[in-house]
């Protein structure tokens, strides 16, 4: 299996991990959050679909949803704790997240070593960040596993 597929499938177990947990979910039971400080479902969710965007268009593919529908879960944003006006619907979160992985899989078949060494720089809490189109795979895995075990711990709140 190649470096690629292997990533994609990384990110697919992700997103099996993310169907499980957020199946019965509603759209109240994602606001339930374990922690006052912590993340709920809900937005964990939508933080997710920031990140499944960026590197959407990384490769040059649409977004999984608009960014006003996921402005509100962006890095640093307060914890979402209650159905606040402008919240995205969880079921419209949740859909377009698992709905994200056919073309990031097919992005990720797609990208050749020209590609994926091209860098791409990115504001972050450090500040500006640069690295190459498959560093920030790379890199967004390990950040996509960290919420998804996270909406582990917020699917057991429904439970």
């Amino acid at each position: 299996m190649n470096t690629n597929k292997f990533v994609a499938t990384l990110y697919g177990r992700n997103i099996a991990g993310i169907t499980d947990f957020t199946a019965y979910m509603s759209h109240a039971q994602s606001l339930l959050a374990p922690h006052p400080r912590a993340n709920c479902a809900h937005w964990l969710v939508g933080h997710l679909c920031v990140y499944r965007n960026r590197l959407l268009r990384l490769v040059g593919q649409p977004a999984a949803i608009d960014d006003a529908a996921v402005a509100r879960y962006l890095r640093g944003s307060a914890p979402v704790h209650s159905d606040e006006p402008g919240l995205t619907p969880f079921a419209t979160l949740r859909t377009a997240l698992l709905d994200s992985q056919v073309p990031l899989a097919a992005a990720l078949d797609a990208l050749n070593d020209v590609a994926g060494a091209i860098p791409v720089s990115f504001d972050t809490t450090s500040g500006l960040l640069t690295a190459t189109t498959a560093e920030w795979f790379l890199f967004l895995l390990r950040h996509d596993a960290l919420h998804t075990g996270q909406l582990d711990l917020c699917a057991e709140l429904v439970k």
